[in-house]
């Protein structure tokens, strides 16, 4: 494989379809639960929130949560009740080594393992 064919398997895809976009960006009551229980800003739980759905769509979370198509933001946002631009700021705010640890609670949540 070609380094951009690798990179399109690493990354979101450029639209997700309906059927897709509410069956896998739809939180469940207990991921919803989950993401509320931590008292961070809204920009944690919907960065929180994007990474635990794309583990769930794509297998994998993608590095760049901020590349996520805008209906998936806007979805999840509306599910939290804040702006879909705060992934912007979460993105802006939060550390590498803070997402990795994000992204380790989101993996545990989910009960995945590497």
């Amino acid at each position: 494989m070609s380094d951009v064919e690798l990179a399109q398997l690493a990354a979101w895809p450029d639209e997700v379809a309906l059927s897709d976009l509410v069956a896998n960006f739809t939180l469940a009551v207990e991921d919803l639960r989950w993401v509320r229980s931590f008292r961070s800003s809204a920009e944690f739980r919907l960065g929180l929130s994007v990474q635990l759905c794309a583990l769930k769509f794509l297998g994998f979370v993608p590095h760049n949560p901020e590349n996520a198509p805008q209906a998936v933001t806007v979805r999840i946002a509306q599910r939290l009740n804040v702006p879909p631009r705060s992934l912007q700021r979460y993105v802006a705010e939060t550390s590498d080594r803070s997402r990795r640890e994000h992204v380790e609670l989101v993996v545990a949540h989910a009960q995945w393992r590497a």
